[in-house]
C-alpha cells in the first residue's frame, strides 16, 4: 500500500511540477509567478538560508560536514539553461538523496514542512515546494 501512494504522490508532483516549469520562467511579468517567488523567498529564508546562505554561505555551513552548495548555481552546475524542477522537487521533500551530504544531514522538507506549516494535505505541500522551487528559479545565475 505504500508503494502505491508513493508512486501516486510522484505522479502528482510530476504533474504540479511540470505545471510550475510550464508556466515559470526568470524573464516571466506573470504576477502569480512573482507571487510564487515571494512566498517562495519567506520559507527559503525560514528554513534554507541558514545553511545556503545567498552562495553556500550561511551562518551554520561551518557546523556541517559538507559545504551546502550554491543554489545560485543549480542550472549552471548541469550546463543547462533549464530549471531542473523535478529533481530539485525530490532532493526538498526527501524522496532523492543529497549525495554531497554523505548521510542526510539536510532535513526531508517535505515532512519537516508539513509540521513546521501546519500543511494538512499533500496539495498544500506541493505549493509549498512549488512556491520554493520557484524562487529557488528565479535566483539561477
Amino acid at each position: 500500500m505504500k508503494k502505491v501512494f508513493n508512486i501516486s504522490f510522484l505522479v502528482m508532483l510530476l504533474v504540479g511540477s511540470l505545471t510550475l516549469f510550464s508556466t515559470s520562467c526568470k524573464t516571466s511579468s506573470d504576477s502569480s509567478f512573482k507571487k510564487r517567488v515571494a512566498r517562495g523567498k519567506e520559507l527559503y529564508d525560514s528554513y534554507c538560508k541558514a545553511c545556503h546562505g545567498k552562495t553556500g554561505d550561511g551562518p551554520l555551513a561551518n557546523e556541517l560536514k559538507t559545504t551546502p552548495p550554491d543554489l545560485t548555481k543549480i542550472s549552471a552546475r548541469r550546463n543547462s539553461t533549464s530549471f531542473p524542477v523535478l529533481e530539485i522537487a525530490q532532493y526538498i521533500d526527501g524522496r532523492k538523496d543529497v549525495k554531497t551530504h554523505g548521510t542526510r544531514e539536510m532535513p526531508v522538507w517535505g515532512d519537516e514542512l508539513k509540521v513546521k506549516e501546519n500543511l494538512d494535505n499533500e496539495k498544500a505541500l506541493q505549493g509549498k515546494i512549488g512556491d520554493l522551487l520557484a524562487y529557488l528559479e528565479s535566483i539561477q545565475e
